[in-house]
């Protein structure tokens, strides 16, 4: 009888292995599927490949009138997300027009020496799709118009103390500055010389955005004179409807870029913060 249970028992083991290599295998065979499923999709979704003016331009022609937009494969040519707002967007003109099933042109005017920024597609707004449905990857752009007539140009000695003094700024005061495992030197050492070379105060300060980007700390940026130039933007849409809020909160008024105040008919006021 010894021999019996025995024997039934390592019959019952041999099953349940049998059954734990089966399960194994088929959880891997899922695993498999989804990830070369989840690959295929991240392959096929739209990229932007070539705009103009480029992201990171820092001396583009205040009299450049279009923005234009190319994918690395077909469009949907029925919409389109141009996403952004306030002062840094460019002043719009036209209607967008789809030149090709790939290249889109939005006819724009632009200021002199002015930092520009907009998305191509948000996490939000997603209008820009490729003929297979997915949504273009969402691109943001910068860039920065050159100054027309006559501004002092930075001297090189000049820069390189403004460079020793952001250097000096990272190391010693910046509490996150090895957050991100970020080899500081490299980065510094990749941007020293365009550094050096910058001919505007403006120019200097969107270079040394650039540089800190790398943080991906919306916390850091840069002013010049009343102008701010941010280091970091997170790719995110406004939850509020403005034109609403004007319809419905009377004597609505702006104070300055960030705060608005107004009153409610039935008595409350109202004080609109947009961003800290």
């Amino acid at each position: 009888m010894g021999r019996a249970i025995f024997g039934e028992t390592r019959n019952h083991e041999q099953k349940w292995r049998l059954h734990q290599v089966l399960i194994v295998c088929q959880t891997l065979l899922w695993l498999w599927l989804f990830v070369g499923f989840v690959t295929v999709d991240a392959q096929e979704r739209p990229r932007v490949v070539r705009t103009s003016p480029e992201n990171g331009a820092m001396s583009v022609d205040p009299a450049t009138n279009e923005l234009r937009v190319t994918f690395d494969q077909p469009m949907v040519t029925s919409g389109y997300s141009f996403v952004g707002g306030g002062p840094t967007f460019p002043e719009v003109v036209g209607r967008p027009q789809w030149i090709s099933n790939t290249t889109i042109v939005l006819p724009i005017r632009l200021k002199p020496d002015h930092a520009y920024w907009l998305s191509i597609n948000s996490d939000r707004y997603q209008n820009f799709r490729g003929t297979n449905g997915l949504p273009a990857v969402p691109y943001p752009i910068s860039f920065r118009t050159a100054p027309s007539g006559t501004v002092d140009s930075l001297s090189q000695e000049l820069n390189r103390e403004s460079l020793k003094q952001l250097r000096s700024a990272i190391e010693d005061r910046y509490s996150h500055r090895d957050l991100r495992g970020v080899d500081w030197d490299a980065r510094f050492a990749e941007f020293e010389s365009r550094l050096i070379d910058a001919k505007t105060r403006a120019q200097f300060a969107t270079l040394a955005g650039q540089l800190l980007e790398i943080a991906r700390d919306i916390h850091i940026w840069l002013k010049v004179g009343d102008e701010t130039f941010a280091s970091f933007r997170r790719s995110i849409s406004p939850n509020v409807d403005l034109d609403l809020i004007k319809k419905t909160v009377s004597g609505f008024r702006s104070v300055n870029d960030v705060v608005a105040t107004g009153r409610f008919q039935d008595g409350p006021a109202y004080l609109m913060i947009g961003t800290w």
